[in-house]
C-alpha cells in the first residue's frame, strides 16, 4: 500500500507552491544550498530536493504550472547526471515502503568533461539549455577576433552558440527521448 508519496512526472500540471507545501509537510527543510538528504531549495521555477532514498538531488523544472523536466543532479558539483520522466518523493519522517515498482525512463549522458564532437543532427545536452541537435562548428568574426563555436539547434531558427572552450557545459546524449528542449 502506498501512503504519503508524492509522484511527479514530466508534463504533469502542478502548482509550484503546492509542491513546496508538500515538501514542508514531508518534513523537508528549505535551505539556500542543499547539503544533505531531507533538504530542498526553490529558485524561481526550479525546485531542487534531496529526497529520501536518492543518491542525487532531484530537480523539478516548471514552465508555468507544468513540470517541464525532471533531472538528477550530482550532489558534489550540481552537474546534470540524467533526465528522468518520473520521480517519487517520500516523507522524511517514517519513510514508507511502497508495494509497487516502476521503471524510470532514464536518459543517459556522457560523463562531465568527456564530450566528443558528434555527427551533424545527433542530440547533445547543454547544462543550461537542455536537449538540442548538434548543427556543426561555426567560425564567427567578433570585431576582428575569430572564434569557433559549437552550434546547437533547439528548433526552427532557434540556435545557441557555445564557445569551443566551454565544452564542459555539453554532454553527449545516449537516451531515448527525442523531444528538443525549448529556449
Amino acid at each position: 500500500m502506498v501512503t504519503d508519496v508524492a509522484l511527479y512526472g514530466v508534463g504533469d500540471f502542478a502548482d509550484i507552491m503546492n509542491v513546496v507545501t508538500k515538501l514542508t509537510e514531508f518534513d523537508y527543510t528549505r535551505v539556500d544550498r542543499i547539503e544533505r538528504t531531507g533538504e530542498f531549495t526553490q529558485r524561481g521555477d526550479i525546485i531542487d530536493v534531496w529526497g529520501y532514498g536518492y543518491d542525487n538531488v532531484v530537480r523539478l523544472m516548471f514552465l508555468d504550472d507544468e513540470i517541464e523536466a525532471i533531472k538528477l543532479i550530482d550532489v558534489n558539483n550540481f552537474a546534470t547526471r540524467a533526465a528522468v520522466n518520473l520521480c517519487e518523493i517520500l516523507p522524511m519522517t517514517d519513510p514508507v515502503v511502497t508495494d509497487f515498482e516502476f521503471t524510470l525512463d532514464v536518459d543517459v549522458y556522457s560523463e562531465p568533461g568527456e564530450f566528443q564532437i558528434p555527427e551533424i543532427g545527433e542530440l547533445v545536452y547543454h547544462d543550461s539549455h537542455g536537449l538540442a541537435k548538434y548543427a556543426g562548428i561555426k567560425s564567427l568574426d567578433l570585431g576582428g577576433v575569430i572564434k569557433e563555436y559549437i552550434v546547437l539547434e533547439y528548433g526552427k531558427k532557434s540556435f545557441v552558440y557555445v564557445p569551443t572552450s566551454q565544452t564542459d557545459l555539453l554532454y553527449n546524449y545516449f537516451g531515448t527521448t527525442k523531444r528538443l528542449d525549448r529556449i
